[in-house]
């Protein structure tokens, strides 16, 4: 599901590293791109186990986020080295937030830039709430998500959801 109109057609932000890092609504152009980030992608089965470790399932489950899902990518020298992608409303317009971002890209700033963007595409699209489930091992991504607006609902157990509304 592209929705190419829903956020503005390219964002570009600097790593922590210098590295100049642009976020765009996912395109057909990206579809291999995006298999191969999750093929390099260590370890396989990180986050409640996902990606999916064996390629046909992988390559499944990415195909399916793809044709489902609003999808956002972080591409730095045409690599795609992040993913976020925003489910479908389900209930009262909550909708699930997924993020991966390649492991040699991770703690630069490009997964808070992600979550920011689609947190503004969700209220463009009139979201109600967001959800996204952490591990609770996972400090990094909870203080992402905190400083997002996220906040805890549930009771704490090893994994955690997070609830943000518009």
């Amino acid at each position: 599901m592209s929705k190419a109109g829903i956020i503005s057609p390219c964002r570009s932000i600097k790593d922590k590293l210098g590295r100049i890092v642009s976020l765009r609504p996912y395109g057909e152009e990206d579809f291999n791109g995006l298999f191969e980030m999750y093929d390099e992608f260590q370890p396989k089965r990180k986050a409640m186990g996902l990606p999916p470790a064996q390629d046909g399932n992988r390559h499944k489950w990415i195909t399916q986020i793809v044709e489902e899902w609003f999808n956002i990518v972080a591409i730095q020298e045409d690599r795609i080295v992040g993913h976020a992608a925003l489910d479908r409303p389900v209930g009262a317009n909550a909708r699930e937030f997924m993020i991966f971002i390649h492991q040699d890209y991770q703690n630069k700033g490009i997964g808070q830039a992600l979550t920011f963007s689609m947190l503004d595409a969700a209220k463009v699209m009139d979201c109600k709430k967001v959800w996204v489930v952490v591990e609770n091992m996972n400090r990094i991504a909870i203080t992402v998500f905190k400083k997002a607006g996220f906040n805890f609902v549930g009771e704490p157990d090893v994994e955690r959801v997070m609830l943000f509304k518009p």
